[in-house]
């Protein structure tokens, strides 16, 4: 059974994939240096993840991974999720693939109404998971912004959930659509938000 986050994200991924089938402001510059061991936080790993394609992103220890497909008319959509936490942040990519579209045909009007739909799967998502729990907690979304991180362009977001802080990005590559969703459970270490969203590396096909 699913934790609380890849269910979340399936909601937002399903409506990604409905969007991808049918205002931004600017970030400053994501750190686009590739981290090294020697530089990432204490106990984290680059790790280098995908069921297809490959990628390598920093988390504090080795992720969990669940994968499934999702039907989007006759066509199945795959969706791996990676899940890795410590006591101090919640760290979760959804790789969602085979989808009918290039990233590099997409318009930014097309990926600004994606995130848009990302958003909006997570909030419901979020509603839906914490009412089954009884917990009544407000979400709040700050400004919706662009990112470009070694060439991929997407756009992210700051959230809280109640006391907790967090964020979401999402980063189309190819027949790709990646959703990244972190957390923070010490308000003193928001740096390993940074760390976490700005290692992602697209590397390719395996």
């Amino acid at each position: 059974m699913k934790t609380i986050f890849p269910v979340i994200l399936l909601m937002a991924a399903c409506a990604a994939v409905g969007t991808a089938q049918g205002s931004a402001g600017d970030r400053g510059a994501p750190n686009s240096a590739q981290p090294t061991i020697s530089n990432l936080p204490q106990g984290w790993q680059l790790y280098s993840l995908g069921s297809r394609d490959t990628f390598k992103v920093a988390m504090p220890k080795k992720p969990e991974t669940e994968s499934e497909e999702i039907k989007s008319g006759n066509k199945p959509i795959k969706i791996t999720y990676f899940t890795s936490s410590s006591d101090a942040v919640l760290t979760i990519i959804a790789d969602i693939y085979d989808l009918p579209l290039n990233a590099d045909s997409l318009t930014e009007a097309n990926k600004m109404d994606l995130f848009k739909k990302v958003r909006e799967g997570l909030v419901a998502g979020m509603k839906s998971e914490l009412d089954k729990n009884g917990v009544k907690t407000e979400i709040k979304f700050y400004t919706q912004k662009s990112v470009t991180l070694r060439g991929v362009s997407g756009y992210e977001q700051a959230l809280d959930v109640g006391p907790f802080k967090g964020r979401t990005r999402m980063l189309s590559v190819k027949d790709h659509i990646y959703i990244f969703f972190t957390m923070l459970l010490d308000d003193s270490q928001e740096s390993l938000m940074d760390e976490f969203l700005d290692s992602f590396n697209y590397t390719g096909t395996k």
